[in-house]
């Protein structure tokens, strides 16, 4: 069980949280009182938009966590509360203690991005992941988060600054490629964003989201030309 999940937590560092989900599946079923096995599933179901399969693993790993490691339980309450319950406060709570707990953990400044960014609440996003990169300059999902926050926050320097380092530092993430299509989306650099759909092809997971983010990004693009046409007509009505 433990090898199988040492493995999912390679695998999903290079190729992505559904890659490395049959090696979760598989600890599980090889232990399924494993803790951390139950948390970890919870966090990739829910990048996966899996919110009631996120949830059961959630609740799984918080009703075991009696026999955990302190900083294990930080991860597993911290995921519960953001997770099964929704209180963003309590798990923001938890996320603090932990982050104070243990000094050199970027983990949970990580995951208060992730709240800030959930609440639009952007410049405190880039602080916390900025924190969570000083304390762990190795963190592929701090980089990724940063990078769809300075997007956010119309920030593209930063945003492709931000890869730049990441990949300057020797790191890979397929979840990277969602942000840097956001990035040329948010620009309609139509040729990025079609290197962007290249590069996913034929990946499990990445391909999928990529494409909905093609679709959503014509679909807009659409829209506004619409209005301006419509705009237009009125114009010409008025004359």
């Amino acid at each position: 069980a433990l090898k199988a999940f040492s493995t999912a937590t390679i695998v999903r560092s290079e190729k992505g949280d559904r890659a490395a989900l049959p090696f979760l599946n598989r600890a599980v079923e090889l232990d399924p009182n494993f803790a951390m096995e139950h948390a970890k599933l919870a966090t990739v179901y829910v990048n996966l938009q899996e919110s009631s399969l996120s949830t059961a693993s959630a609740k799984k790993a918080y009703a075991l966590r009696g026999r955990v490691s302190e900083q294990e339980r930080y991860y597993i309450e911290s995921h519960y509360y953001g997770i099964a319950t929704g209180d963003l406060e309590k798990a923001t709570q938890a996320y603090e203690l932990w982050g104070r707990t243990y000094p050199r953990i970027g983990t949970p400044f990580v995951q208060l991005a992730g709240i800030r960014g959930t609440m639009a609440q952007y410049e405190k996003a880039v602080t916390d992941s900025l924190e969570a990169l000083r304390r762990d300059p190795h963190s592929y999902i701090a980089y990724t988060n940063l990078m769809g926050i300075y997007t956010n926050l119309n920030r593209i320097d930063d945003a492709q600054a931000t890869y730049q380092k990441m990949r300057a530092n020797q790191l890979e993430y397929p979840d990277a490629h969602v942000a840097l299509y956001d990035i040329a989306a948010s620009q309609w650099d139509e040729a990025d964003m079609g290197r962007q759909v290249i590069w996913a092809d034929g990946k499990a997971g990445i391909e999928d989201i990529i494409l909905i983010r093609q679709a959503n990004t014509e679909a807009f693009h659409e829209h506004i030309c619409n209005v301006r046409k419509c705009s237009c007509i009125v114009i010409v009505s008025a004359q």
